[in-house]
């Protein structure tokens, strides 16, 4: 590693030793698991989850749900750990084989990969630190030439992660799929479901009043005035609207920043790899997208919803 010393990586690869260990640990207590690839509304949903308990046990309304820090508060309510499965997103580097998974309640949380690599960007831009995140590619700031590079580079790694859930979730007893998409269209509904999934009985009103408390408008604003007291949702620099955690969240906005012809070949990397069919576009199968013997049909987006 040129320009890098032993003194200084040997560190840093034992820091990252213990926080595996310790989201191993936690994967093992946890009730529930909510899994997803980076900047797939995971903050979001753990906002409507945790004003849903605020409004039951009175937890404190400004404080997100994160592991067990609702459960020290009520044993009523479960361990809920919100992960990528993943350490710097390399497989290699995995939190967990998928089958740790199996006694779990698990919500595979997922979002149109073109979304998510445009928001990626945006993250590693304008809200985090390169020190904080050393051996990460970091993308430059640039122009809309410059945002797709950095797409085309990391779709694929997006759409890999989808298809690797999608081949092994018939390992996990109890599995909940729920869309980003879906969750804007329809918050209250989506809402409902999880919580029905993850377990205890709550009225209908604070799960509509959980959904508009983390509504898009409401969040952000929240997010503007350092509302929750998890730095989290704070952003980087109250002056630049790039630099919030809830910054667009528009479904399908990644066509707002590319040419014609960029998103075409951005919708043809998912058209030509994505094997499972959650609504992205039309899937291929397996043996075509990775070269590989089919040994599993593809999970079909019904098969993943069941709980």
């Amino acid at each position: 590693m040129a320009g890098t010393s032993l003194w200084q990586v040997v560190p840093d690869r034992v820091k990252q030793l213990k926080r595996v260990v310790k989201r191993r640990a936690k994967l093992r207590e946890a009730d529930v698991v909510v899994v997803s690839y980076p900047k797939c509304g995971r903050t979001w949903l753990a906002a409507m989850i945790s004003h849903v308990y605020h409004q039951k046990y009175g937890v404190p309304e400004n404080r997100l749900i994160r592991f067990d820090n609702f459960h020290q508060a009520n044993r009523e309510i479960p361990k809920i750990f919100f992960t990528h499965n993943s350490q710097r997103f390399k497989p290699k580097a995995r939190l967990a084989p998928l089958d740790h998974f199996r006694s779990k309640k698990v919500i595979p949380l997922v979002r149109d990969p073109r979304d998510v690599v445009v928001s990626l960007y945006f993250h590693y831009t304008k809200r985090y630190l390169p020190k904080n995140a050393p051996g990460l590619l970091q993308p430059r700031y640039g122009d809309a030439d410059e945002l797709f590079d950095y797409a085309m580079s990391r779709l694929p790694k997006v759409v890999a992660f989808l298809n690797d859930w999608s081949r092994n979730l018939d390992s996990v007893d109890r599995a909940l799929l729920v869309r980003y998409e879906d969750l804007r269209e329809d918050p209250v509904g989506q809402l409902s479901r999880i919580m029905s999934f993850i377990g205890g009985a709550f009225a209908p009103e604070q799960i509509e009043n959980a959904a508009e408390f983390a509504s898009f408008e409401n969040l952000r604003e929240k997010e503007r005035r350092h509302f929750f007291d998890s730095g989290r949702l704070h952003p980087r620099d109250d002056r630049d609207a790039g630099s919030f955690k809830v910054r667009c969240g528009k479904v399908g906005g990644y066509r707002d920043h590319f040419t014609a012809e960029q998103v075409e070949r951005l919708d043809a990397v998912v058209a030509d790899l994505l094997v499972v069919d959650l609504g992205y576009g039309p899937p291929r199968s397996p043996a075509a997208a990775s070269g590989d013997p089919v040994t599993a049909p593809a999970v079909s987006r019904a098969t993943m919803g069941h709980a």
